[in-house]
């Protein structure tokens, strides 16, 4: 259960990762 909420967040970081550098290429 553990592992997964740790993927979700995980993937979660990635988006947000790349919203930031989207916003920043424009």
């Amino acid at each position: 259960r553990l592992n997964v909420e740790s993927k979700a967040n995980t993937e979660l970081m990635e988006e947000k990762t790349q919203a930031i550098l989207t916003l920043l290429r424009k």
